[in-house]
Protein backbone atom coordinates (compact mmCIF):
# COMPACT_ATOMS: atom_id res chain seq x y z
CA UNK A 1 0.00 0.00 0.00
CA UNK A 2 1.59 3.10 -0.77
CA UNK A 3 0.14 6.53 0.73
CA UNK A 4 -0.44 9.33 -1.65
CA UNK A 5 1.04 12.46 0.86
CA UNK A 6 1.04 15.09 -1.49
CA UNK A 7 -2.30 15.96 -1.53
CA UNK A 8 -2.89 19.71 -0.95
CA UNK A 9 -6.18 22.03 -0.40
CA UNK A 10 -6.28 22.87 -3.92
CA UNK A 11 -8.82 22.32 -6.57
CA UNK A 12 -6.87 20.25 -8.91
CA UNK A 13 -4.32 18.04 -8.79
CA UNK A 14 -2.40 15.97 -10.90
CA UNK A 15 0.06 13.11 -9.39
CA UNK A 16 1.94 9.82 -11.68
CA UNK A 17 2.22 7.12 -9.44
CA UNK A 18 4.38 4.74 -10.13
CA UNK A 19 2.81 0.94 -9.18
CA UNK A 20 4.51 -2.69 -8.78
CA UNK A 21 4.05 -3.69 -12.00
CA UNK A 22 6.46 -0.82 -12.95
CA UNK A 23 4.08 1.32 -15.06
CA UNK A 24 2.56 4.30 -13.59
CA UNK A 25 -1.03 5.52 -13.28
CA UNK A 26 -2.30 8.98 -14.00
CA UNK A 27 -4.64 10.65 -11.40
CA UNK A 28 -6.14 13.81 -11.40
CA UNK A 29 -8.33 15.25 -7.94
CA UNK A 30 -10.48 17.61 -8.54
CA UNK A 31 -12.44 19.31 -5.96
CA UNK A 32 -16.22 20.79 -6.54
CA UNK A 33 -16.87 23.36 -3.77
CA UNK A 34 -20.77 23.84 -5.19
CA UNK A 35 -21.00 20.23 -3.95
CA UNK A 36 -18.61 19.96 -1.68
CA UNK A 37 -16.67 16.22 -2.86
CA UNK A 38 -13.65 15.38 -4.55
CA UNK A 39 -13.41 13.33 -7.87
CA UNK A 40 -11.07 11.58 -9.52
CA UNK A 41 -9.86 10.73 -13.30
CA UNK A 42 -7.78 7.88 -13.59
CA UNK A 43 -5.78 6.92 -16.71
CA UNK A 44 -3.64 3.13 -16.63
CA UNK A 45 -2.04 2.32 -20.24
CA UNK A 46 -5.80 2.37 -22.01
CA UNK A 47 -7.58 2.06 -19.14
CA UNK A 48 -9.48 5.50 -18.16
CA UNK A 49 -12.10 6.38 -16.21
CA UNK A 50 -13.30 10.20 -14.98
CA UNK A 51 -15.47 11.73 -12.28
CA UNK A 52 -15.34 9.20 -10.39
CA UNK A 53 -16.60 10.57 -6.63
CA UNK A 54 -13.93 9.68 -4.41
CA UNK A 55 -15.89 8.22 -0.86
CA UNK A 56 -14.33 6.28 2.12
CA UNK A 57 -14.02 3.08 0.67
CA UNK A 58 -11.81 -0.15 0.71
CA UNK A 59 -11.48 -0.15 -3.32
CA UNK A 60 -12.91 2.90 -5.05
CA UNK A 61 -11.65 0.53 -8.41
CA UNK A 62 -12.97 -2.31 -7.79
CA UNK A 63 -14.99 -3.32 -10.22
CA UNK A 64 -12.16 -2.62 -12.39
CA UNK A 65 -10.97 -5.51 -10.57
CA UNK A 66 -10.37 -8.01 -13.63
CA UNK A 67 -9.04 -4.76 -16.49
CA UNK A 68 -6.17 -3.71 -13.85
CA UNK A 69 -3.94 -4.46 -11.21
CA UNK A 70 -4.20 -1.74 -8.37
CA UNK A 71 -6.66 -0.20 -6.46
CA UNK A 72 -7.60 2.89 -4.45
CA UNK A 73 -8.46 2.98 -0.93
CA UNK A 74 -9.95 6.06 0.53
CA UNK A 75 -10.04 6.20 4.29
CA UNK A 76 -11.23 8.76 7.21
CA UNK A 77 -10.96 9.27 10.71
CA UNK A 78 -14.63 8.81 11.20
CA UNK A 79 -17.23 7.28 9.07
CA UNK A 80 -17.94 10.79 6.74
CA UNK A 81 -16.75 10.57 2.80
CA UNK A 82 -14.05 13.88 1.93
CA UNK A 83 -15.87 16.25 1.17
CA UNK A 84 -14.13 19.57 2.51
CA UNK A 85 -10.78 21.19 0.48
CA UNK A 86 -8.10 20.18 3.31
CA UNK A 87 -9.38 17.20 3.92
CA UNK A 88 -6.58 14.96 1.97
CA UNK A 89 -3.61 17.90 3.78
CA UNK A 90 -5.32 17.71 7.42
CA UNK A 91 -5.29 14.39 7.00
CA UNK A 92 -8.53 13.55 8.15
CA UNK A 93 -8.48 11.59 4.74
CA UNK A 94 -5.93 9.57 3.42
CA UNK A 95 -5.53 8.07 -0.25
CA UNK A 96 -3.71 4.78 -0.81
CA UNK A 97 -2.71 2.63 -3.73
CA UNK A 98 -3.47 -0.84 -3.47
CA UNK A 99 -0.87 -3.48 -5.52
CA UNK A 100 -2.01 -6.17 -7.23
CA UNK A 101 -0.70 -8.82 -4.46
CA UNK A 102 -3.16 -6.24 -1.57
CA UNK A 103 -6.29 -6.81 -3.52
CA UNK A 104 -7.56 -10.42 -2.60
CA UNK A 105 -6.53 -9.86 0.48
CA UNK A 106 -9.07 -6.30 0.84
CA UNK A 107 -11.60 -8.61 -1.41
CA UNK A 108 -11.27 -11.30 1.42
CA UNK A 109 -12.01 -8.97 4.29
CA UNK A 110 -14.95 -7.36 2.83
CA UNK A 111 -16.64 -10.94 1.73
CA UNK A 112 -15.73 -11.75 5.50
CA UNK A 113 -17.30 -8.52 6.67
CA UNK A 114 -20.43 -8.78 4.36
CA UNK A 115 -21.35 -12.19 5.52
CA UNK A 116 -21.39 -11.38 9.64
Amino acid sequence: MLKINEIKATGKQHFVVPIDTGDNVDITMHYLPAVKQWTIDVQYKAFKVNGLRIVKSFNLLSQYASIIPFGILVDSSDTVDPFLIQDFSSNRCEFYILTADELPVIDDFIARKDST
